[in-house]
């Protein structure tokens, strides 16, 4: 019924694709697809976030049982070499280099769209430049906000150098702030537009970071079954790592699936919905913000987040 409802949906066939995952809610409350097919009815087309609620608290070994797996060591100490040396990159304090993004204008939406809510698309102007963390937030970065956060083995060496993952929105904002207090400047998340431009690189209407050419292995991390260290893989045209693949990111708009459609075709410096035409608007309070970038799930389904539009 699951599989059914997800036939009917790429077939057009909404009203019966709602049908199916429905049926599965009422007539198997228990079963372990019930997550699933509740999911489907949100986001028809994605994949789900939560873990199932059964699953919520199953063990799972940490990033140091594991190891932690480098893709291709000598292009990462390239790129280590590369911001340290490049004068393009500097530090606004502590281990976490900053590179410029230009201001500029570009279309944001789908490239090609993929799914629903990347379109309409739209020409969006950004007047200012903006300065964008070259990679993201690592657990060692993290460790300095809220100790307790990852063990001493999970922020030491290699396993330091991971993604801080697992975390809120709530989260971020209170990091921003952290940092803020710390250096004297004020941080804060990416707007939605922002966020997709400096993903770009400068390249317009490519589908991804690099270009048009299809993810693999040596792009980004989509395939390997587990989270890589940062700047594991080439910097875009701006100079900014791991904007595809690896890990979700989240920006500072609220989320609406039509959100694009709600600005004209030509917008300046969009900040998304208000918090007004959010409550207004969605059908549901599954989603509140919006999470870029795609991230991983070891299939060629991770492909579908590894694109510029993707959100």
């Amino acid at each position: 019924r699951v599989l059914l409802g997800g036939g009917r949906f790429h077939s057009s066939d909404y009203a019966g694709a709602v049908r199916a995952w429905q049926s599965v809610i009422l007539r198997y409350p228990n079963h372990p697809l019930r997550h699933r097919a509740a999911y489907n009815l949100v986001e028809r087309d994605s994949m789900p976030a939560p873990p199932h609620p059964e699953l919520k608290d199953a063990l799972h070994p940490s990033v140091v049982e594991r190891g932690v797996v480098v893709p291709n060591p000598e292009v990462r100490m390239k790129n280590l070499r590369l911001v340290r040396d490049n004068p393009s990159y500097f530090q606004l304090g502590f281990d976490l280099p900053w590179v410029c993004v230009p201001a500029g204008t570009f279309v944001m939406g789908g490239s090609p769209a993929i799914q629903y809510r990347e379109v309409p698309t739209r020409q969006v102007t950004l007047t200012k430049p903006i300065l964008m963390s070259a990679w993201p937030v690592t657990r060692r970065l993290w460790q300095l906000f809220q100790p307790d956060r990852y063990s001493i083995d999970e922020v030491r060496d290699l396993a330091g150098e991971l993604p801080a993952t697992k975390l809120t929105w709530c989260e971020g904002q209170a990091f921003c702030r952290f940092l803020s207090k710390r250096c004297g400047r004020i941080f804060r998340m990416p707007t939605e537009a922002e966020w997709e431009y400096a993903a770009r690189g400068g390249i317009k209407g490519s589908s991804h970071p690099w270009g048009d050419e299809t993810p693999d292995e040596t792009r980004c991390n989509y395939l390997n079954p587990r989270i890589v260290p940062v700047a594991c893989f080439p910097a875009n045209g701006y100079g900014v790592f791991d904007m595809v693949g690896n890990t979700l990111e989240w920006a500072s708009d609220y989320y609406l699936e039509d959100s694009y459609a709600r600005t004209t075709g030509d917008v300046v410096d969009p900040q998304g919905p208000s918090l007004g035409e959010f409550l207004a608007g969605a059908a549901d309070r599954y989603v509140w913000r919006v999470a870029r970038g795609g991230g991983w799930m070891g299939t060629e389904m991770s492909k579908i987040g590894c694109r510029n539009s993707y959100r």
